[in-house]
């Protein structure tokens, strides 16, 4: 609770003392924020130049250049881009640039100050990029540089984007041009290559048919069906040689020769089958004619003779022998026609088995070169194969670039446009006109402040009766206030009504004065200018301007 009324007794001790020596404080203050606000027209200007320009990647192009480019990509590819548009070698081309220019080249000279390595080093230092939008499709690129110069500045980030864009085109299109060339050449390469393996593999073929994996008829396969048919051959040889054996055997057996016996048919036959005849006739007659019973002798008697006649026609030969001679064996001769047939076929068989043995043995001696042959062969198919698909990678990649230059061409690649050039640079960035108000202010109050602690220290006036008996240690009997007389009331009148609301105007007028001027100083430097340059000139148009938004403005009420 003390502390807290110790504090409070400090505070109105020390309000008391800024009331006492209120005009201290208000004269210090003044002075000191007048003098610095003055002061402010004395500090050095810096100008803040910026441009900015955009860089358009069409879509397609985006992806026929890269698949999914990682943000580590993005992110070297922008310090690339920093460094190609601020980086050291663009900073000597924008001062070769600047030089080249009459009016850069003016401004230069204009440099009272001017050094080369100084002028690079201040542009390596305050030269920024900066990315306001960053993508794979858009980026925008804001340039920032800052500079004493209005002029300078300007045109330091103008001639940087400018060059940074007709070099990146340059370089765009130089190297799309020798990437589309390179990628032709090989092309051409890859296909020349091609024609000479492929009819490397037809000469080949043609010389190792036999022993090639998909030929329909392949040596193993064809050894094989040989080794099956020289089996068959053997087979079919001695099935032959033991037909000759059994016909030699059967010859040897048939006779050369063999009795030829002539017949002829039987005349007692027809004797007997004529006298059959007549006796069935004669039957007929005893029973048709005579009608006879079967009991009849003479109907017995003759059927005994018909039966003993059919007895004796079937007893009888129906041919007789009428000549016999000797004739040539037909047999034999086809025994021995078959057996020269057999013989042939022996020999043939014989001739087949000795061409399967050498077909045979020509098909073991190539079987020893079947995996070296088919060896080269897969290795000249892989490496056709290679090369095919090389061919492909390069067709695809000749494809793309020649995509990208068509897409160059007509602008329609990665466009680059200088969206917004540096305008003329009027209001500079330092010092600002919030940051100066704000110190000027500070410092003024700190300086009234220290003014009325060290009037306070410094008076040894005692301004209470107890003061004065503390001070002498006495005992105060009394006190007697302050005699004042007319003159001097008449006086603090004067002072009160007129003399400290004119000097507190006059001040007030200065500070607003100086304010208004420093704020056309660094907001508005070309209407300060024209006020300094001609100031009777700038209040007439001031005042016309003035009259002209008022007749604007009344219709419109």
């Amino acid at each position: 609770m003390n502390q807290y009324n110790d504090q409070t007794k400090t505070l109105i001790e020390a309000w008391e003392a800024v009331v006492r020596y209120r005009w201290r404080f208000i004269l210090a203050s003044f002075g000191v924020t007048a003098g610095l606000m003055i002061g402010s027209f004395l500090l050095p200007r810096k100008y803040k130049a910026t441009a900015i320009f955009e860089r358009h990647t069409d879509m397609v192009m985006n992806q026929m250049i890269d698949q999914g480019g990682s943000k580590s990509f993005l992110d070297s590819q922008r310090q690339s881009l920093v460094e190609e548009i601020a980086g050291q070698i663009a900073i000597d081309e924008m001062i070769q640039t600047l030089k080249s220019s009459r009016e850069s080249a003016q401004i230069l000279q204009g440099e009272n100050s001017f050094d080369l390595d100084n002028l690079r080093s201040d542009l390596s230092r305050r030269v920024t990029v900066k990315f306001d939008i960053g993508t794979r499709e858009f980026d925008r690129i804001r340039v920032e540089f800052l500079h004493a110069n209005p002029k300078m500045a300007r045109a330091v980030v103008n001639v940087l984007v400018e060059n940074y864009l007709d070099r990146t085109r340059r370089l765009i299109n130089g190297r799309l041009e020798q990437t589309a060339s390179f990628f032709q050449s090989e092309v051409e390469r890859s296909r020349r290559l091609i024609e000479e393996l492929e009819n490397k593999k037809l000469t080949f073929e043609i010389d190792h048919a036999e022993l090639l994996p998909d030929y329909p008829g392949g040596i193993q396969i064809r050894l094989n069906q040989a080794q099956a048919d020289l089996a068959e051959q053997i087979q079919k040889r001695d099935a032959t040689a033991m037909r000759i054996s059994a016909l030699r055997e059967l010859i040897t057996s048939t006779p050369e020769v063999l009795p030829q016996i002539v017949t002829s048919r039987n005349p007692h036959l027809d004797i007997l089958t004529s006298k059959l005849q007549d006796l069935n006739q004669k039957k007929e007659s005893y029973i048709d004619v005579y009608k006879m019973t079967d009991k009849h002798p003479d109907l017995v008697v003759i059927k005994e003779q018909i039966a003993s006649t059919q007895q004796e026609i079937a007893d009888t030969p129906t041919e007789i022998v009428t000549e016999k001679r000797m004739s040539a064996n037909l047999k034999r001769d086809s025994l021995e026609l078959e057996l020269s047939q057999a013989t042939t076929l022996l020999q043939t068989t014989d001739k087949q088995i000795d061409t399967l043995k050498d077909v045979i043995s020509r098909f073991n001696v190539n079987s020893s070169q079947l995996f070296p042959v088919r060896a080269d062969y897969r290795k000249l198919s892989r490496k056709i194969d290679q090369t095919q698909r090389q061919l492909t990678f390069w067709e695809e990649n000749l494809r793309r670039v020649q995509m990208a230059v068509t897409a160059e061409s007509g602008n329609r690649g990665i466009r680059l446009d200088f969206v917004k050039p540096c305008p003329v640079i009027y209001k500079p960035v330092s010092p600002n006109l919030v940051q100066v108000l704000m110190l000027t202010i500070s410092l003024g109050l700190a300086a009234g402040g220290i003014n009325v602690f060290f009037a306070y220290r410094t008076d040894d006036t005692f301004r209470t009766g107890e003061q004065l008996a503390e001070t002498l240690n006495v005992t105060l009997a009394g006190t007697v206030s302050e005699i004042i007389s007319n003159k001097q009331r008449a006086e603090r009148r004067l002072r009160n009504t007129i003399l400290y609301p004119i000097n507190a105007s006059a001040m007030a007028a200065v500070l607003i004065l100086v304010l208004g001027l420093l704020y056309l100083n660094l907001e508005k430097p070309h209407l300060f200018k024209q006020l300094k340059d001609n100031p009777t000139s700038f209040i007439r148009q001031q005042l016309n301007n003035s009259r002209i938004d008022a007749a604007v403005v009344i219709p419109q009420e």
